[in-house]
């Protein structure tokens, strides 16, 4: 990483060098000063954009690099993947003995957070949460597209990890009472994850719709507090 003029050597833990995915992981997780830098270099942007009066979602660096996403290492071509492939490539490229489950929750964890706070701030107001479920929305249609591509190249991602994975896009939404849009992606994990799984027929069009319309729905967008201070809908 550059920064102050010379570059930050990103190392893993005991100096080694960085090859792997999931060796930035470890790199990342051992250096927080790294990930303030690049925290900070994402709020300078978004501040000169503020100042320059260019401020909008889908024409940011982070928006573009989401729609964008590719994962050589996890796909060994350049398909265009979704923020599940980045919790997904950790668990593929990790030998088995140093894989963390909590390490690849927590990837997706902080994608989600981060995501919604850049809406917060690249959004209007009264277009934030639309904004938002249309991301995640297109996010897991774009997972769906790829989910035979997992189940054939990389089982292990698939049988439960993703499943976990699914499970953390569930309690994202809830927390932020978006309950229409938890209840779907729950409906889709139980289609997706069923007990013959493997034999399972795949997703028509018209059943992908059904899982995955609630950002068009009148009140997907719009959570409400209860009273003890927890957002439901």
């Amino acid at each position: 990483m550059k920064g102050s003029g010379k570059d930050t050597p990103l190392e893993a833990q005991g100096g080694r060098p960085c090859h792997k995915f999931y060796q930035v992981v470890d790199a990342l997780t051992s250096n927080p000063e790294i990930v303030t830098k690049i925290l900070d270099a994402i709020d300078k942007e978004i501040e000169t954009a503020r100042e320059n009066n260019v401020l909008k979602f889908e024409s940011s660096k982070l928006y573009e690099g989401i729609i964008n996403l590719t994962l050589p290492e996890l796909t060994g071509d350049c398909r265009k993947i979704s923020i599940f492939g980045i919790a997904a490539v950790f668990k593929a490229t990790t030998p088995p003995d140093d894989f963390i489950l909590d390490q690849g929750l927590m990837l997706l964890e902080s994608t989600f957070e981060l995501l919604y706070e850049q809406v917060k701030i690249l959004c209007h107001e009264n277009e934030r949460n639309g904004k938002y479920l249309e991301l995640i929305q297109n996010q897991l249609n774009l997972f769906i597209g790829n989910f035979d591509f997992y189940r054939e190249k990389h089982p292990s991602v698939i049988d439960d990890y993703m499943r976990v994975l699914l499970q953390v896009v569930i309690k994202a939404l809830s927390d932020k009472g978006f309950s229409t849009a938890a209840n779907c992606v729950e409906n889709l994990t139980k289609r997706l994850f069923s007990a013959d799984m493997r034999n399972a027929k795949k997703l028509t069009k018209e059943e992908l719709a059904k899982y995955l319309s609630f950002a068009n729905t009148q009140n997907a967008a719009k959570p409400v507090k209860k009273e003890d201070g927890q957002e439901d809908e």
